[in-house]
């Protein structure tokens, strides 16, 4: 190899650089916020936007409160309402997109779509067939004007000729992706559940099983957006041991249409089901290293198993585990991650709990009814929703927001016979995880580390085997 050491100085000055953009959290326990305001609107919490503007749908209309909880707008954006519970999501130039299902022709405001079945199987003309709702997604400026709308979703249909055992297509999640495409849950009841990408200008990229089978009766698939090429989702089972726990399981997709669903999984108690379905609230969070995190009972006996925080690495490996609680009838839900790296718990027995990213708990709480919906802002404010339809603001929890952290090169070009080695500077009593790249698009978790000093060491024994590496962290 040709003088090695230049790449290796080279990469050496981009740490420096690159650190400049690395976040923390302060993880030491903290006070849980209380609420300032709570209402009801009769609408499914969202999105919030920079200016602490709250986002509420009711089927395709969209009310908009202030920070102080006053609605000062109702808009109709959608005007075919879905047959089961509607998505919506805003993106940051204002825009609106509603996910559902429909039957029949539909005109979304501009563009007819045909949903359901159309049978040519039974009949020599082409003829719709009621009860086999297509799913769909439509995009719509701030103002209502339709950008586009398209369709999707398998219909699957038994042996009998006219349709008795059809299932249907209903959507279960959606998130929006950083290149402006969106991926939507499809859950389809015993049939194998689904994940679609629509492309940013509304065209189906692809659509595929997450499992191809009848075997368990599948629920709903949460998930997360793409972070670079992966992104996670959790999916739900529904009947295991006599129909007392079902399982989750967690796996990652590609925007190219992989699927892969790990090995590793964790149980809940369905008695909450099929009334009340909050256990399947939970979301996917990752990490920067596209790691992901799952919440569940360790046993399928829900008398005897105890609730854990896991995160899994990319491969499905578990990275650590820690117990929550000792009481395995609380079940227990991930609603949403902050930018200061942390994740917030929601539990049966109304709790509202917020974890570091390595799953100590820095506070907990308990409110008047379940929380089923969790928002933060960069402002580290949060806006979540009760199972009794309730939208609450919670005080601003400092920890939420992402103060700057930074990696440090040593004296010297940090090489060794053994390594780089350089050290990470911030707030005493922080738990961090640092990463590693050789192309700046896909990072490695390199260690877990506490500040317990001013300065933590840092060494990559595998540094000396590239010719440059790049480093992040994170809390």
């Amino acid at each position: 190899m040709a003088n090695p050491k230049q790449p290796l100085k080279r990469s050496i000055a981009l740490i420096t650089l690159l650190s400049l953009g690395v976040l923390f959290s302060n993880n030491s326990r903290g006070q849980a916020p209380s609420i300032v305001w709570r209402t009801n609107v009769n609408a499914t919490l969202f999105a919030v936007d920079s200016q602490t503007n709250i986002y509420a749908n009711a089927n395709g209309t969209v009310i908009t409160l202030n920070s102080r909880g006053v609605p000062f707008a109702t808009n109709s954006y959608c005007p075919v309402p879905s047959l089961d519970p509607e998505f919506a999501q805003r993106d940051s130039a204002g825009n609106f997109y509603f996910a559902g299902n429909f039957d029949g022709t539909n005109n979304f405001g501009g563009t007819n779509l045909v949903g359901g079945w159309i049978d040519t199987t039974n009949y020599d003309t082409p003829r719709w067939h009621p009860g086999a709702p297509t799913c769909f997604l439509a995009k719509y400026t701030p103002n209502g004007g339709l950008l586009w709308a398209t369709s999707f979703g398998q219909v699957v249909i038994d042996d009998d000729a006219f349709g008795e055992y059809i299932f249907t297509n209903q959507v279960s999640d959606l998130v929006l992706n950083p290149d402006g495409s969106a991926t939507v849950g499809v859950y389809q009841y015993q049939y194998s559940e689904q994940i679609a990408l629509i492309s940013s200008t509304g065209s189906p990229l692809w659509l595929n099983p997450i499992f191809d089978y009848f075997s368990v009766q599948f629920g709903p698939v949460k998930l997360s957006s793409l972070r670079g090429t992966n992104g996670a989702f959790l999916l739900y089972s529904l009947a295991v041991n006599e129909n007392t726990v079902g399982f989750i399981s967690e796996g990652n997709y590609t925007s190219s249409g992989s699927i892969v669903v790990h090995s590793g999984f964790v149980y809940y108690p369905l008695s909450d089901y099929p009334g009340h379905p909050l256990s399947s609230s939970g979301k996917p969070v990752t990490t920067l290293g596209n790691e992901t995190y799952l919440v569940g009972l360790s046993s399928g006996n829900p008398l005897y198993g105890q609730f854990l925080i896991e995160e899994y690495a990319p491969n499905g490996s578990i990275v650590w585990t820690q117990t929550i609680s000792n009481f395995s009838r609380n079940n227990q839900w991930i609603l949403n991650g902050d930018d200061g790296g942390n994740i917030y718990l929601s539990g049966l027995d109304r709790s509202f709990s917020k974890y570091n990213s390595a799953g100590m708990q820095i506070w907990t709480t308990n409110y008047t009814s379940p929380t089923v919906i969790g928002l933060a802002d960069s402002s580290g404010n949060h806006i979540i929703q009760f199972a009794d339809n309730t939208i609450a603001f919670l005080a601003a929890d400092p920890g939420s927001t992402a103060p700057t952290a930074h990696l440090n090169r040593q004296a010297g070009d940090g090489r060794g016979a053994t390594g780089f080695q350089f050290s990470l500077s911030g707030s005493p009593g922080c738990v961090y995880e640092v990463f590693s790249s050789t192309d700046l698009n896909s990072w490695q978790s390199l260690a877990y580390v506490t500040n317990n000093t001013a300065d933590i060491q840092i060494l990559d024994p595998d540094a000396t085997n590239h010719l440059q590496k790049f480093y992040r962290v994170s809390p």
